[in-house]
């Protein structure tokens, strides 16, 4: 079968593991960045500056990396990953920003692309005292929880740096430390994996690759749509969530018509349909931000048009606003300027981490509202006794 450009990167396994379509679905789609990936890609050079320059990260304050500028926020949270790399290192080269690749999982009848099957590990150290090859992830997001064992990312990763290093320390490894690093949450999750257990991750992983060139299927769901190109016009997708709203509740869940209110199911049937939610909900989302961002664009859709929302007001010229509440409508001081103490929040984006932690004991942090989850979520299950102290009862 002929190359494809990026047809198995390792950021996308989580996906093209269980949806073998995605992939295809994306070929010939544009990529599409956010505020949030390009201050990611900023992170990460500035990162791979400090470790390469073995420099510190305050050296760089104010240098601009993908068109963002190194502030105080930024050093305190690299501060801490280049912190823990270099520990991790213990005084032995720290291979920065390596390219991987892992064409040798390659499945028969596929030649990949020039820029197909590698990818990016941030940091890779190899400790010949242990035989351990370690695998370093700098995740600089803040919104989803990253975790490092079962992590197909990390472990193509570590297949890609064994593979690449096999000629000259290749005998040496015997097994692989795999680590993610969140600075911003305050996280760091590792797995250790073994020779033989890599060995049969590659396996499973050539398999997978075999499935999307030669019986691709959809398979939507929440985390293997969350970034797919083709989200928003996959047809694979838009079924699975219009049999939801229109078949399932009948079919799957046993009922001769659907109820008018959720009281009248059952709590097995709520469960069920409370499960899919999430990737209804996403759908939506994801159907109105393609035709928005289609419009603008310049592309039309029958039957709708761009009007313009809510704005919102704001002073033009605050002295100008002072003066006038003052003189004119002669409104006392203290009623137009107020003083307030930043949040807990902004001071420790002002101070970092580590200087915040000298302001620990007088920050009083609430239990967030409890909200439900499936199963398979990696946080505990509340207790009745703190659900009712919650609500009141």
């Amino acid at each position: 079968m002929s190359a494809h450009a990026k047809m198995f990167q390792a950021s996308g396994m989580s996906a093209w593991s269980v949806c073998t379509l995605k992939p295809w679905a994306e070929v010939d789609l544009p990529d599409r960045s956010s505020a949030a990936a390009e201050e990611g890609t900023a992170a990460h050079e500035f990162a791979a500056d400090v470790l390469s320059k073995d420099l510190e990260p305050a050296d760089f304050l104010g240098q601009e990396y993908n068109k963002h500028f190194v502030d105080y926020e930024m050093i305190n949270a690299i501060e801490g990953y280049v912190d823990r790399v270099r520990l991790l290192a213990a005084g032995h080269p720290i291979l920065v920003e390596q390219e991987v690749n892992f064409r040798h999982l390659t499945p028969e009848g596929y030649e990949p692309g020039e820029d197909d099957m590698f990818g990016t590990a941030d940091a890779i150290i190899f400790n010949p005292d242990t035989k351990q090859l370690i695998v370093v992830d700098l995740k600089y997001g803040q919104h989803f929880m990253v975790y490092a064992e079962n992590n197909p990312q990390l472990s193509l990763y570590a297949a890609g740096a064994v593979a690449t290093f096999a000629s000259i320390i290749g005998d040496q490894i015997e097994s692989v430390r795999m680590v993610i690093d969140m600075p911003r949450k305050d996280h760091v999750d590792e797995h250790v994996i073994t020779m033989d257990e890599l060995k049969a991750f590659e396996t499973y992983t050539t398999s997978k690759m075999h499935d999307v060139i030669h019986n691709p299927v959809g398979v939507p769901g929440e985390a293997q749509c969350r970034w797919c190109k083709a989200k928003a016009t996959c047809k694979a997708r838009t079924s699975v969530v219009l049999d939801t709203l229109r078949d399932e509740p009948i079919n799957m869940l046993d009922l001769d018509v659907i109820p008018s209110n959720p009281s009248l199911m059952t709590n097995e049937q709520l469960a069920i349909l409370w499960a899919k939610l999430g990737q209804v909900k996403n759908w939506v989302k994801d159907v109105e931000t393609h035709v928005k961002d289609g419009m603008a664009d310049g592309q039309t859709f029958a039957g709708l048009k761009m009007v313009a929302g809510k704005g919102s007001r704001s002073w033009k010229d605050e002295t100008k606003v002072k003066s006038r509440l003052s003189r004119s409508i002669r409104m006392p001081k203290e009623e137009y300027l107020t003083t307030t103490l930043i949040s807990v929040a902004q001071a420790e984006k002002k101070m970092g981490k580590i200087k915040f932690k000298k302001m620990i004991d007088l920050v009083d942090k609430s239990d967030g509202a409890p909200v439900v989850a499936l199963e398979a979520d990696k946080r505990p299950s509340l207790t009745l006794d703190f659900l009712n102290l919650e609500t009141g009862e």
